[in-house]
């Protein structure tokens, strides 16, 4: 805003740098340098404007990501003052542009461009939460038990039976959908019979689910989408989340409410285990939890991925 700029507008590119020394020069009063008419002026203090809006919004919303130093700014500003910014080429000579270059004292080096690898920056935002004991507890037993079936029952009275038969077979974690009208009572039950079963709500789609589900007993909640008011209820209430992704859009909602453990839903119509390898890739300090479709057949293939727990 406060020195030189390279914009691109509606009408196209300019090859001469934004002007001015305060705000005003962006906003809209100043007088174009010499040899720039009024179209370009107007067209570049635009979008310069909108140059800084958009910087301010996507900081407000993702923090600084850029890594630069405010000296390294001003170095750049100096450097490439009155030509085109092009910051893959030499710097350049006061001769290239009869615009006054005030660069000639500085190093002929470009400034050092660092930048921040996106998975880091999201993991570091302000917004990230520390996982809570209750989380490390019940994302430990996922790990150790390997399978979580996905339990829909039209009879609550099939409960227990059901929770007893998962842990005759090894199997100590169980996500009981909120599919019927059963569900709810059927999760009551497993919980206060069943004390070495790690029962969760599965499904869930509202709040009064979420709280139905703690009421009964439910040590976690699973849903097949990203809902922030539903993801921020469950912190509040200390019960741990695991809400469905499918993109890189919804990847990076998520940790934007401070979640690292996500389910990949619906795994195997959204390509699999390729699909989740691809995905997983940019973002290493995701952990994933396949849901859609797993079956023996493609277990294996979910396994390789080091970051499926």
């Amino acid at each position: 805003r406060n020195g030189p700029s390279f914009c691109n507008s509606d009408a196209g590119f300019s090859r001469h740098a934004a002007w001015g020394a305060d705000e005003s020069a962006v906003g809209g009063a100043a007088d174009a340098p010499a040899g720039v008419d009024a179209p370009w002026s107007a067209s570049l203090r635009l979008a310069a404007r909108r140059g800084d809006l958009l910087a301010g919004l996507q900081m407000a919303t993702l923090g600084d990501l850029s890594g630069v130093s405010a000296d390294e700014l001003r170095a750049a500003e100096a450097l490439w003052d009155g030509v085109l910014a092009q910051l893959g080429a030499a710097a350049p000579s006061p001769s290239v542009s009869s615009g006054a270059w005030r660069g000639a004292a500085l190093s002929a080096e470009r400034p050092a461009q660092r930048f921040v690898a996106g998975a880091d920056a999201a993991l570091s935002s302000p917004e990230l939460r520390a996982p809570t004991p209750e989380e490390d507890e019940v994302f430990s037993r996922f790990e150790a038990c390997g399978i979580v079936p996905v339990v829909a029952l039209d009879d609550c009275d099939q409960a227990v039976p059901v929770a007893h038969a998962l842990l005759a077979g090894g199997i100590d974690v169980m996500e009981l959908v909120l599919r019927t009208p059963a569900a709810e009572r059927a999760l009551a039950l497993v919980a206060s019979h069943v004390p070495r079963m790690l029962v969760g709500a599965g499904t869930v789609l509202t709040i009064a689910q979420a709280g139905g589900a703690a009421v009964a007993g439910a040590r976690f909640l699973v849903a097949p989408g990203t809902n922030p008011t539903i993801v921020k209820h469950a912190h509040a209430a200390g019960l741990p989340i695991l809400p469905g992704v499918a993109t890189a859009t919804e990847v990076e909602a998520a940790f934007a409410l401070g979640l690292t453990r996500l389910k990949f839903f619906p795994a195997v119509p959204m390509g699999g285990a390729k699909t989740l390898g691809a995905l997983s890739a940019p973002y290493p300090h995701a952990r994933w939890m396949p849901t859609g479709g797993v079956s023996p057949a493609n277990l294996e293939d979910f396994f390789r991925l080091k970051q499926v727990f």
